[in-house]
This record gives C-alpha cells, sequence and structure tokens, in this order.
C-alpha cells in the first residue's frame, strides 16, 4: 500500500492504517530501536510507543514521507529511553556512534538558540544532499539507523575497512564544511 493512501487511512482514523504502516516499515524501525538500543524488549516498546505517537499525530500532520516520519519517532524514543537507562552508567550502543560525531557536530553549548539549531540542521542536510547518493546511505544508515560497520560492509559489497575508512572521510568531509560555514571551531 502506498504511504499516501496509508495517510488517508489515519485521517479517516482507520485502525488498519497502523497494521499497513507496520507491515511497510516494521522491520525497518524495529532495526532502528535495535541498533540504539541493544535491548529486544526496549526496541519492542519504543516501537509500539511509535505507533501510538503517530496514530496520535496524524492527524493534523501529514507527513510527505511516512517511512522516514516513522523512523525518526522510533529513533528519538529510542534515544530518550536509552538516556534513562544510561543515566547513571554508561553503555556502548548509541553513545559509540554519537561519540563518532564529536569532532565533527557541534554539541548543545556551541548551538545556544533553536534557531541556529534548524540552520545547522538544514547545513547537514545540504551537505547529505551534496554527497553520492552511496556515501549518503552509508552515512545515514550508520548514524541514523545505527548499522554496524560489519552490516555496512554485507549491504555495500566493501570490506569492513573501507567503510570505516569512508565514514572516516565522510565526517571530516562534514567537519569542513560546518567550520567554512562557521557553525564549528577549527580548533575542535
Amino acid at each position: 500500500m502506498e504511504d499516501t493512501a496509508i495517510t488517508e487511512l489515519f485521517f479517516k482514523r482507520d485502525q488498519t492504517a497502523i497494521g499497513e504502516l507496520w507491515k511497510k516499515y516494521g522491520k525497518r524501525a524495529e532495526a532502528v530501536a535495535k541498533n540504539t538500543l541493544c535491548d529486544g524488549r526496549d526496541a519492542e516498546e519504543c516501537c509500539n510507543d511509535a505507533l501510538l505517537a503517530v496514530w496520535r499525530r496524524i492527524p493534523p500532520e501529514r507527513p510527505e514521507c511516512l517511512g522516514a516520519y516513522l523512523l525518526k519517532i522510533v529513533r528519538n524514543i529510542a534515544v530518550s529511553r536509552l538516556r534513562n537507562n544510561t543515566a547513571l552508567k554508561r553503555g556502548a550502543g548509541a553513545d559509540l556512534l554519537l561519540s563518532e560525531l564529536d569532532d565533527c557536530v557541534p554539541d548543545g553549548s556551541d548551538v545556544s538558540a533553536s534557531v541556529e539549531s534548524r540552520e545547522l540542521s538544514a547545513a547537514i542536510n545540504a551537505w547529505l544532499l551534496a554527497q553520492s547518493e552511496d556515501d549518503r546511505t552509508l552515512f545515514v544508515e550508520r548514524y541514523f539507523a545505527g548499522e554496524s560497520v560489519n552490516d555496512l560492509s554485507a549491504a555495500f559489497g566493501i570490506t569492513p575497512g573501507h567503510v570505516s575508512v569512508k565514514l572516516f572521510r565522510l565526517r571530516q568531509d562534514l567537519k569542513n564544511t560546518l567550520i567554512r560555514e562557521g557553525y564549528l571551531n577549527e580548533e575542535k
């Protein structure tokens, strides 16, 4: 079923919309939650919470890309759950992924206002759009979906070392772009 048809089911408050959404994007949503949390039960709860959130938000919202809309909600819920789970202890999971981006994305203290945050987001999106489709997919799969280097290696048919080098070069390019555009200091 097409995204527009599923969205219309949500607008009609037809509960089959949830099943259709899950049938189309469920496996991907589960993967995002599991890659972020490294816990199957927490990931399942996040997915259920995300489906409820989508049900509550549509209508009035009408997302352009229903899959991306669901995955963003799943990831946000999973990151919040991870923060709660690791408030007293630090786990690997998403912390490792975020630490890889520390050098090229400013932290919250550097981006003081929400307007600047939106501008930073737009700059990163523009940078992503300037990348080749493979590089863009690789970057998003690693840093948004939390895919492992080994899984990316298998998906792209390249060695894990090559994946790591490509990701390093992409991070460096993003960092240089953000420095050039004034979002990041050169010493970082």
